[in-house]
C-alpha cells in the first residue's frame, strides 16, 4: 500500500501541488503540515510547495472575503445572521466555562 502511493505521489508530482493548492483555498492547516511533511520527506520541491501554499491561501482569503460579503446581501441571511450569532457565541461562551471548570477540577483532584 505506502509503495503505491508513493509511487503516485513522484509520478505525478503536478496532481499532488494542485491538490495542495485547493486544500489551502478550503481548508488549511491540515494540508499545510501534511505538504510540509511530504517536503521534510523529499518527496515535494520545498520552493515550489511555498509558492503554491502562499498562493491558495492568499486566493482562498479573497474568496471567502468576497463570497461573504455577497452573502451578507442576501436578505435571509440578514434577518437570521443576529440569531445565529447569538447562538454560536453562547455555544463557544459555554466551551470556554466548562473548559476551564474541567481544568480546575483536575487541579483540585491532583492536590
Amino acid at each position: 500500500m505506502e509503495t503505491i502511493f508513493l509511487h503516485y505521489l513522484t509520478s505525478a508530482q503536478w496532481l499532488v501541488y494542485i491538490l495542495v493548492f485547493i486544500g489551502m483555498v478550503l481548508e488549511g492547516e491540515a494540508i499545510l503540515f501534511t505538504a510540509f511533511y511530504l517536503a521534510n520527506g523529499r518527496f515535494l520541491k520545498l520552493d515550489i510547495l511555498l509558492l503554491v501554499v502562499f498562493t491558495g491561501v492568499f486566493l482562498g482569503d479573497i474568496l471567502w472575503y468576497k463570497l461573504g460579503v455577497y452573502l451578507e446581501k442576501i436578505p435571509f441571511i440578514q434577518k437570521h445572521a443576529p440569531k445565529i450569532t447569538k447562538h454560536l457565541v453562547g455555544i463557544i461562551f459555554l466551551f470556554v466555562i466548562t473548559h476551564f471548570i474541567s481544568k480546575i477540577g483536575r487541579k483540585e483532584i491532583e492536590d
